[in-house]
Order: C-alpha cells, then sequence, then structure tokens
C-alpha cells in the first residue's frame, strides 16, 4: 500500500514538471504562445521565433508564425504566417484597426523575401495569389 501511495504522489509530482502548450485557436490554424512574435512601440517581443520561421522556410520546413502588431491606438493586427509543401499561406487581419480599411487579406504565395532598407530588414511575401506583395514584418 505505502509502495502504491509512494507511486501515485510521483506520478502526480512528475506530471506537475511537465511543460504544457497552450494553444491559441485561429481557424484554421492553432497558433502557441511561443509562435508568437509580439510588436509593440516599445520594442518587438520573442523576435528570435520570426528568424526561426524564416530560416525554416529557407530550409522547407513546415512551420508557422503569429505577428501580433500593435496600433498607435493599441489595436492589435494579426499577420499568421503559414509555411507547408513549398506554399505561404498569409492572413492578414486589420478588422481592429480604427484607422485601416478593416480588411482581413488572405493569401498564398509562392516566397518569403528580406530586403535591407536603413536600419531595418523588411520581410515580405511575393508571387502571391492576389498579385500582390505583403511586408509581414520589419526588424526595427
Amino acid at each position: 500500500m505505502k509502495r502504491l501511495m509512494f507511486t501515485v504522489v510521483c506520478s502526480c509530482m512528475l506530471a506537475g514538471c511537465v511543460t504544457q502548450q497552450v494553444a491559441i485557436p485561429n481557424n484554421t490554424y492553432d497558433f502557441f504562445a511561443e509562435d508568437i512574435v509580439s510588436k509593440t512601440r516599445k520594442g518587438i517581443d520573442n523576435v528570435e521565433r520570426f528568424y526561426a520561421f524564416f530560416n525554416n522556410v529557407e530550409n522547407g520546413k513546415r512551420d508557422q508564425v503569429r505577428i501580433v502588431e500593435q496600433t498607435i491606438e493599441g489595436k492589435p493586427i494579426y499577420v499568421d504566417v503559414r509555411y507547408s509543401n513549398s506554399k505561404i499561406d498569409l492572413k492578414m487581419d486589420r478588422s481592429n484597426d480604427t484607422y485601416s480599411d478593416k480588411k482581413i487579406v488572405t493569401t498564398t504565395c509562392n516566397q518569403l523575401n528580406a530586403i535591407e532598407v536603413e536600419r531595418r530588414t523588411d520581410y515580405y511575401v511575393s508571387d502571391c495569389s492576389d498579385k500582390e506583395q505583403h511586408i509581414i514584418f520589419s526588424d526595427y
């Protein structure tokens, strides 16, 4: 009996040590907290995650990232980017932005590019189904 109690207590303690990922649902994909890059006027949180995503796309590895950028008024703009099977699915949601067109853009693209502009690097997708290029992230 003591052995059984000891086993149960140890199992409970060990289960408490396991790190769980919390999924953040978004219609077609789930984003885990560590997949989110947050950009505010104070700086960029978790920028390394975006760089890892960019490298994974360059190496043909399936990956996804969510970029949450704050407007001056503090409203979120969501940019969801998913790479799989040599395609980049993009969803840009500006519906919460007070001064935008409130559009939600969804498109599929073939390329993720980086271009250095003065003191920053702009990352954008091109060769898209909507015939546009979309800047998805700037690291300034």
